[in-house]
């Protein structure tokens, strides 16, 4: 699809010919694996057989192409006081720093960005009004943490309310909340800014959860993403913050934990799958972190690579969209040309694993631009094509289309307008090292965004570093893009957005490619007709979707769908795809007008020959649902 312009209200629109939306090509189900580990699996827990190319060391020249002039060259985000770059730090005792020397400083660079990042660095200016109500709001987090600590010299818990040893997340929320003091700790203007008793407390609690939860002589229990990325990249955030305040052997001590639950930034899980999509972009991201705290640049070269995936010769780039021509089947998780976002095989994500992962690689490029690490890989420049497709459309006014967030939507801080919080402020991290035709585009893309939401205020929510970057625009000459008015289809996801002055419709499909929804982890337990043509009207009731309308919406009368309303079982019938093929439509080109259908087979109910669910196992164990009259 052609790049849109600033002021271009009337993007290009779904191709006239597609009458239906055209299967994906078939997928190899051939298993390949990383050499001598087990097949991969989906991010959830369950085995899936054809996830990726066997790998291989080579390396293709056009994956180390230099993007130049684009996002690799420079620092991503006009931080308050940025650090210098790599070839800019000053010569020691004025000779010329030897390549091992430049390696170090650089590393100790990046640790100073990382910090940055987390708390908007030394210039942070405390009598500023809207960097006041970030501050507080850290203020705020701290002091609540503090409030139910635990000191005794005896204690078995750190927090009474995340004391569980059996439930994994309670290893990752108890990293969440240190870090949570660490940021008050680290951050300029706190009223914890530096405070004795304040890194005593967090020292403790460190050594606390190494002793007790979180070491490589410890089990690991529950769900692999708290001890892979949510516990990591907490523990890892707090030891860029304390990292004169924690002596060095101890240091070591923990990174080294770190490394044992995250070691390589292509794999996850104790029996090391290959890493997809997000999680892809999580796993390298920890990787990275921990890499620079112990000066490790063998890895952050690793770190670069897996973003382009090298050792599968790209099969789950994370960059280069899953249906570009000649590329090699992965797992098919990731974002694709027509700007659908698919994680866990076959759901649609853009508004939970796909605004995670733009949100995380912007820090990452911001992390590694401008250094020797930098991310050169040509299909790089994509990401300005997520931004205009994978997410544009589906934002209406600060909200985001429920439709597209999976089981995110069951999460009370995940819902409607707060999503949207994450793409504005991966966009503003792309924005400084864009070409200049497209920064000005995402210039008058988030002027756009931020002003148009008049229901959650973007500068009373956000962290300081974005909140100066916002600033920065709100306060330029330049015009926002204007209110969006466009027809555009997903193919690949079954799902449609319709913008007009005054009002956006949503469309929400699933046929024999895609599943109808997701509910794992006891979470969307009533998601079952979130797919069955479910149509949502915007207008200007900015805060409709809001306010807990998911959890207590009717499940059985969601707006545009016809069903039966027969009882069903928590998660009945989730990640199912229909029988049915035909879902989808065509639009004419050039102006915003489009139609759309759905064949809808439902699992049984009266509407559609009473189809039964039933499983299907398949060699790799896992249960696959297919459709049977």
């Amino acid at each position: 699809m052609p790049n849109r312009t600033p002021g271009e209200r009337t993007p290009d629109l779904t191709s006239p010919q597609l009458t239906s939306n055209p299967p994906p090509p078939t997928p190899d189900l051939t298993p390949r694996r990383h050499t001598s580990t087990p097949a991969a699996r989906t991010s959830d827990g369950t085995s899936r057989e054809g996830t990726a190319a066997t790998r291989t060391s080579e390396i293709t020249p056009r994956r180390r192409a230099v993007l130049g002039g684009a996002l690799g060259g420079a620092a991503l985000l006009a931080l308050p006081g940025p650090p210098a770059a790599a070839s800019t730090i000053p010569a020691v005792a004025g000779s010329p720093l030897t390549s091992s020397a430049r390696a170090a400083s650089t590393v100790d660079e990046l640790r100073l960005r990382w910090e940055m990042l987390l708390t908007g660095g030394p210039s942070v200016d405390p009598t500023d009004p809207d960097l006041a109500v970030a501050i507080a709001r850290v203020d705020r987090a701290a002091q609540s943490a503090l409030t139910t600590l635990d000191r005794s010299a005896n204690r078995t818990f750190i927090w009474p309310d995340l004391a569980s040893p059996t439930l994994s997340n309670h290893v990752a929320s108890n990293f969440r909340r240190i870090k949570q003091l660490a940021v008050a700790w680290a951050t300029n203007g706190s009223a914890y800014q530096g405070n004795t008793s304040v890194a005593d407390d967090i020292r403790g609690a460190l050594e606390w959860m190494h002793t007790n939860r979180y070491s490589p002589t410890l089990p690991r229990y529950d769900n692999d993403y708290d001890w892979e990325i949510g516990g990591a990249s907490a523990f890892a955030d707090t030891l860029v913050l304390l990292y004169d305040a924690i002596p060095a052997a101890v240091r070591t001590t923990y990174t080294q934990a770190i490394n044992y639950y995250t070691p390589d930034p292509n794999l996850w899980r104790a029996d090391r799958q290959i890493a997809t999509g997000a999680n892809r972009v999580w796993i390298a991201t920890v990787v990275a972190i921990r890499a620079i705290l112990d000066g490790d640049t063998a890895a952050l070269v690793g770190v670069r690579d897996a973003l382009s995936d090298t050792e599968g010769a790209g099969a789950n780039s994370v960059l280069a969209f899953n249906d570009a021509p000649g590329r090699v089947d992965g797992t098919g998780e990731g974002f694709y040309s027509d700007g659908s976002f698919l994680q866990h095989y076959k759901h649609p994500y853009n508004g939970g694993y796909g605004k995670e992962l733009v949100g995380t690689l912007s820090s990452l490029l911001y992390l590694l631009g401008g250094t020797e690490w930098t991310v050169t890989d040509p299909d790089l420049e994509n990401i300005y094509h997520w931004i205009d497709d994978a997410f544009d459309p589906l934002m209406v006014r600060g909200d985001l289309m429920g439709s597209v967030c999976g089981r995110e939507i069951a999460r009370p801080s995940k819902q409607n307008h707060a999503p949207t919080q994450t793409i504005i402020e991966g966009t503003l991290r792309l924005i400084p090292a864009a070409p200049a035709a497209r920064a000005a585009q995402l210039t008058a893309l988030v002027k756009q965004w931020i002003t148009e939401d008049t229901f959650r205020d973007f500068l009373k929510v956000t962290d300081p570093a974005s909140l100066v970057a916002a600033r920065t625009i709100l306060a330029s000459s330049a015009p926002a893009r204007g209110a969006l008015v466009v027809h555009k289809q997903y193919p690949l996801m079954d799902k449609a957005a319709h913008h007009r002055p005054g009002f956006t419709i949503g469309l929400s499909a699933y046929s024999s490619r895609i599943y109808n929804y997701e509910s794992i982890q006891n979470e969307n337990l009533h998601g079952w007709h979130l797919s069955d043509g479910m149509v949502l009207l915007y207008d200007d009731d900015l805060g409709h979707y809001s306010g807990d309308y998911w959890p207590t919406v009717d499940p059985y009368r969601l707006p545009g769908t016809t069903v039966d309303t027969r009882r069903l079982a928590d998660s009945y019938g989730f990640r199912s795809t229909s029988a049915a093929d035909w879902v989808g439509g065509a639009a004419v080109p050039g102006r915003t007008i489009g139609a759309y259908g759905m064949d809808l087979r439902r699992v049984r109910d009266e509407l559609a020959g009473a189809e039964e669910l039933v499983p299907d196992r398949r060699r790799d164990g896992v249960r696959r649902f297919g459709h049977h009259r």
